[in-house]
């Protein structure tokens, strides 16, 4: 398998002698039948960050508004049209369930939406967006919200045999028609599996587990004690200009729960000087005795610090109080080894800490944790933003983006996202523009951090925004090609770094 090391992204992967089985719940059986999926046990999952590392966990598809005729006008394309004036935004095989709503475009939160399951001729679900997206129970901040000028919404609805989507057409008139974008991502089980579909009336097991998913992936951006099988390992080292130094070495099989490092910036003489020990010291991890690093990226790029170090917290990545946290699950069968690299004239002292979990055995349902690192200019227009191809078998996991348009223009967010899958001729995965992709739209408001997808920072034509696929994961067998559009038709000029 070839991983690109100067791709920055979040991906799992096994290698290709390896497989594994994709199903509702894992592989186990019982009496012969998979076990069953419903919203109670997928609300419990919400706030389970190992699943990041799970091979045999739900793999998502995306149903989106993209413009097919291959423009820019992403909007108001469906699956079809029924009497009424209502449009069909999906309609879903299962078993399976939907993972991730997002929607925009609607004049108000009173936007009709309805969902019918399982053939049934009236909607089990006949809502509002607004209610739909934060505004009535289940569907209630933090799992669903409208946030600036878009609504979403992860809450797990799960299907036996079918689930159709339908909403009002029409719209606010943004220069013009009314326009209404959608995505709606959804997993597929394996055939056979026992799916009970969104309930009429939730039972307080299910209204318990969403409340405790919601309490826990707000407190996810906290800092959480260790797991009473987790093991506190603690270093310091100072890294002199141009050497490498080792911040973690350690035996499996284990996972890396969380990795927090705090460089010494007390000795360095100017802001600019800070910046630069976050964009020339080069963090590197290897899994199993690998000669190539599966992790090497910019130190303050691979905590989200783009440019200069930068204080907030996500479920995954972040710094406190000058300290960089990850809380991506690196798993491992044999060794790991964390090393950083001081490419600055000045020496750099880091303090570490990693929190481990020791495992009884390996599993091969566990992928290994891979990130890397690219920037791309104007040099580059005429053709997209790569943010990873690679061989191999695994799962993306996520990334973060920076942005900068030279044209002084919002222009270069119009550039959709693509994933095509194990050589696929036209992208199984296509969205509606580049900050619909980290569920927001319209150019984003104010800067926003939540759990699993946030807006670091905004500024004249600048913008940093990360995206975690916990709820959606995009699996492949072979290979896989990610990339964003430079703008429509990649015409725009700016920096993308990712």
């Amino acid at each position: 398998m070839r991983f690109n090391p100067y791709i920055k992204f979040w991906l799992f992967s096994l290698c290709l002698t390896l497989s594994f089985f994709l199903a509702g719940q894992g592989c186990s059986k019982k009496d012969g039948a998979l076990p069953a999926v419903n919203l109670e046990n997928l609300t419990q999952q919400l706030g389970d960050l190992d699943r990041l590392a799970r091979l045999d966990a739900p793999a998502a598809r995306i149903e989106t508004s993209f413009d097919r005729t291959g423009k820019n006008d992403d909007f108001n394309f469906c699956l079809r049209r029924e009497s009424g004036g209502w449009a069909v935004l999906a309609d879903l095989k299962g078993p399976a369930y939907v993972s991730r709503f997002w929607f925009t475009g609607a004049e108000n939160g009173q936007h009709p939406l309805r969902f019918y399951f399982d053939n049934e001729k009236k909607p089990r679900i006949d809502t509002t967006i607004g209610d739909f997206c934060g505004g009535k129970s289940p569907f209630l901040p933090p799992l669903a919200a409208y946030e600036p000028f878009c609504w979403f919404s992860f809450v797990p609805l799960p299907f036996n045999k079918r689930l159709i989507i339908t909403t009002k057409e029409g719209g606010f008139k943004a220069g013009g028609n009314p326009k209404l974008f959608f995505q709606v991502n959804y997993c597929p089980l394996h055939p056979g599996t026992d799916v009970e579909s969104f309930p009429t009336h939730l039972s307080a097991a299910e209204s318990n587990a969403l409340i405790q998913a919601s309490l826990r992936i707000k407190n996810l951006a906290a800092y959480p004690a260790p797991s009473e099988n987790a093991q506190m390992i603690s270093s310091n080292v100072t890294v002199l200009p141009g050497q490498t130094a080792v911040v973690l070495q350690s035996s499996g099989p284990a996972i890396i729960k969380e990795l927090r490092l705090t460089p010494d910036l007390s000795a360095v003489p100017s802001a600019s000087k800070r910046n630069e020990v976050m964009y020339n010291t080069v963090l590197r991890a290897y899994w199993d005795n690998s000669g190539k690093p599966s992790v090497e990226v910019p130190l303050g790029n691979f905590f989200g610090s783009f440019w200069q170090l930068r204080q907030f917290s996500s479920a995954c990545f972040g710094a406190s109080n000058r300290t960089f946290y990850s809380r991506f699950p690196m798993p491992f069968a044999s060794a790991a080894r964390v090393e950083i690299q001081n490419g600055t004239d000045i020496p750099l002292a880091f303090e570490s800490k990693t929190s481990m979990e020791h495992l009884s055995a390996w599993t091969n349902a566990y992928g290994y944790f891979h990130s890397g690192w690219t920037k791309s200019g104007p040099q580059d227009a005429g053709k997209p933003h790569r943010i990873v191809m690679t061989e191999g078998r695994g799962r993306v996991a996520g990334c973060i983006l920076a942005v900068t348009s030279l044209d002084q223009s919002w222009w270069i967010l119009e550039g959709d996202e693509t994933m095509r899958v194990d050589g696929e001729s036209f992208p199984g995965w296509h969205g509606t523009g580049l900050e619909d992709y980290f569920n927001g739209g319209w150019y984003y408001g104010n800067a926003i951090i939540r759990a699993f997808h946030g807006l670091i920072m905004k500024a004249f034509f600048t913008t940093i925004q990360y995206r975690i696929h916990h709820t959606d994961p995009v699996a492949f067998e072979k290979s896989v090609d990610f990339s964003f559009e430079r703008g429509p038709d990649h015409a725009s000029r700016g920096f993308m770094e990712s």
